[in-house]
C-alpha cells in the first residue's frame, strides 16, 4: 500500500513529492484479525488535512484550515488502527512504513539498454503530422538545455504513428488512382467517347481538391474519417458526372453548339441530380445521433 506525501512532510524538500509505502506482516494482520483495507480505512482516518470550512470575524473571513497529517514519516508506525479496551493494536505491530521510492512496474529497453520512455499525445483538433515535426525539432534544444544544467542525456524518437499515417495517405492516392482508371474504363466502354471519359475522370481529383480545401479552411485535419467521407463520395460523384455528360452529349447531337448543350443539359438535370445527392447525404446524417462510439466518431477531428 502506498500514501503521496506533500509539504507537511519532512521526507524531501518542501516543493517536491514523496512515496510513503507502508510494509505490512500478512501473518501479523490474521493474528490480530485485520486486513489491509483496515490499514488503509485507518490511514485515510487519522492522516488527514481537511477544510472546516470559513469563519467571519466582522468584516474580515478566514479560511479555516484543519491539519491532521504527521510531522515525521516514523510517527506513522505511531498510527492506531484498533483502539478497542484492552485489545489496541497500531501500525507498529503489523508493519511500519518508510520513506521511499514508488515500485517500478515496467521496465524500458531499447536496443537492449535500459531507458526512460516518455509518451507524447497531440491534442484534440491537431494534426500527427505537425506534433513528429514539432517534436523533432524540438529534441535539439531540449538535449542543450539539459546539459546546460548538468544532465548528460540523449533524447531520440524512437516510435511514431507519422509511418501510419504517411502509410494511409499512399494507398489513398494508390487506391484513388486505380480507382479513377477503372471509372475511365467503364465510362469509356458505356458512351464510347474519349473525351467525355476525360470529363468524368477530371470531376474526381477537382471535387477531392475542393474537399481539402474546406477542411483546411475549417481547422479540419486528414483522418481516418475525413477519408472515409471522400471514398464514399466517390461513387455519388461519378453517377452526377455521368449524367450530366449523357444529358449534355443528347443535347450536342440535336445540333446545338458545345456551350448552349453543355449549359442545357447542365440545367435540366439540376434537380434530379440535388435530390440524389442530398439523399445520400441525408442517408448518412442520422449516424451522427447514434449512442455510443459510433455517434462520436463522425463529429470528432483528431
Amino acid at each position: 500500500m502506498s500514501a503521496l506525501g506533500g509539504d507537511d512532510l519532512p521526507c524531501v524538500p518542501a516543493h517536491r513529492w514523496c512515496t510513503i509505502l507502508i510494509y505490512v506482516d500478512p501473518q501479523e494482520l490474521q493474528a490480530r484479525n485485520l486486513s489491509p483495507l483496515d490499514v488503509v480505512n485507518a490511514l485515510q482516518r487519522e492522516n488527514l488535512r481537511v477544510t472546516p470550512g470559513v469563519a467571519k470575524f466582522g468584516g474580515y473571513e478566514f479560511q479555516l484550515d484543519s491539519n491532521a497529517m504527521v510531522d515525521k514519516v516514523r510517527q506513522l508506525n505511531d498510527l492506531p488502527l484498533r483502539m478497542e479496551k484492552g485489545n489496541r493494536v497500531y501500525l507498529r505491530d503489523i508493519g511500519h512504513a518508510e520513506d521511499t521510492h514508488a515500485i517500478q512496474t515496467a521496465l524500458v529497453r531499447i536496443n537492449g539498454k535500459r531507458q526512460v520512455y516518455v509518451p507524447i499525445y497531440h491534442q484534440q483538433g491537431a494534426s500527427t503530422l505537425s506534433v513528429v515535426d514539432g517534436v523533432n525539432q524540438a529534441i535539439p534544444h531540449m538535449t542543450d538545455v539539459l546539459r546546460s544544467e548538468g544532465y548528460n542525456v540523449k533524447l531520440d524518437l524512437v516510435m511514431d504513428q507519422l509511418v501510419y499515417v504517411r502509410e494511409a495517405i499512399h494507398s489513398l492516392i494508390h487506391e484513388g488512382v486505380i480507382g479513377a482508371l477503372l471509372v475511365a474504363g467503364m465510362i469509356l466502354i458505356f458512351l464510347g467517347n474519349w473525351r467525355m471519359t476525360i470529363i468524368a475522370c477530371l470531376s474526381i481529383p477537382l471535387a477531392i481538391l475542393a474537399a481539402i480545401v474546406g477542411m483546411y479552411a475549417t481547422g479540419n485535419t486528414i483522418n481516418a474519417m475525413p477519408r472515409g467521407g471522400l471514398a464514399l463520395a466517390i461513387g455519388p460523384l461519378v453517377d452526377d458526372a455521368v449524367v450530366v455528360l449523357e444529358n449534355t452529349h443528347h443535347y450536342h447531337s440535336l445540333g446545338k453548339s458545345r456551350i448552349t448543350a453543355a449549359f442545357d443539359g447542365a440545367v435540366e438535370v439540376t434537380i434530379p441530380v440535388l435530390v440524389a445527392t442530398c439523399t445520400t447525404i441525408i442517408v448518412l446524417c442520422p449516424i451522427a445521433l447514434m449512442p455510443g462510439m459510433g455517434g462520436f466518431l463522425p463529429c470528432t477531428r483528431s
